[in-house]
């Protein structure tokens, strides 16, 4: 996480430049898809966030260690063309 962005782990995610919303301990944070490789994806936030304070509070865990996942993608806008 940095104070503009956030790297994804998941599945599959939506294309490049799907807007979507981010939930960690009931907090939203709206984003977008910026690129998507496999199973991870970056998101760019719409608004900036302390990475230090943010994952002190909600209790983040840095990738590759073991543990229940602490966010859930909860809406997933589509553009239409």
């Amino acid at each position: 996480m940095s104070i503009y962005g956030a790297q994804l782990e998941g599945f599959e995610f939506p294309p490049i430049g799907t807007p979507v919303t981010i939930v960690v301990d009931h907090v939203e944070i709206c984003a977008s898809i910026i690129w998507a490789d496999g199973e991870k994806c970056g998101v760019l936030l719409e608004h900036g966030v302390d990475p230090a304070a943010f994952i002190r509070t909600h209790s983040i865990r840095p990738l590759g260690h073991a543990a229940p996942n602490v966010a859930t993608l909860i809406q997933m806008d589509l553009l239409s063309s």
